[in-house]
């Protein structure tokens, strides 16, 4: 019960600096992606239900900031469950490695957005190149690139 409690208030925080800042570090239409961060991390950590369900709320929180509802919340759910098929055994080590957590949040913000693209290209026309080129590839470039220089910020004490 107080690991959800915690969840929730990471959600919050992160869903904060989300809407307060990585929705205005749009790149190309690219926006770095803190809760799909948030979904792998935990299904990393935890596995794939506490993934599936981190990526289901994570994803009710992106929807209602951007009114996209289902998509997001779809998207994070699939993501979070997927991710969570290979939990770490180290969980510290995700925190004191960022070359490979970079990685790992290119790869799942890849898989999100590959899963994201396709509800794209089901329901609107769009052109193929700029969501190929600058949403699917470069959005999960760009969300690696935000996760290695917070890490270059961020130093966690080693004795954890």
């Amino acid at each position: 019960m107080t690991r959800w409690l915690g969840y929730i208030a990471l959600l919050g925080a992160v869903g904060l600096l989300q809407l307060l800042l990585l929705e205005r570090l749009v790149l190309w239409g690219a926006v770095p992606d803190g809760l799909l961060m948030l979904t792998a991390w935990v299904a990393l950590r935890r596995g794939r239900r506490e993934g599936m369900w981190i990526g289901f709320i994570a994803g009710v929180l992106l929807d209602a900031m951007r009114d996209s509802w289902g998509v997001q919340m779809f998207t994070k759910t699939l993501t979070g469950f997927l991710v969570g098929l290979y939990p770490v055994e180290d969980r510290h080590s995700l925190l004191h490695r960022p070359g490979e957590a970079a990685v790992v949040a290119f790869l799942s913000a890849l898989l999100h957005n590959t899963f994201w693209a396709v509800l794209v290209l089901l329901g609107q026309p769009v052109h193929l190149g700029r969501l190929i080129g600058f949403l699917w590839l470069g959005g999960a470039v760009y969300t690696a690139l935000v996760v290695w220089i917070g890490f270059l910020f961020w130093r966690p004490s080693r004795g954890t």
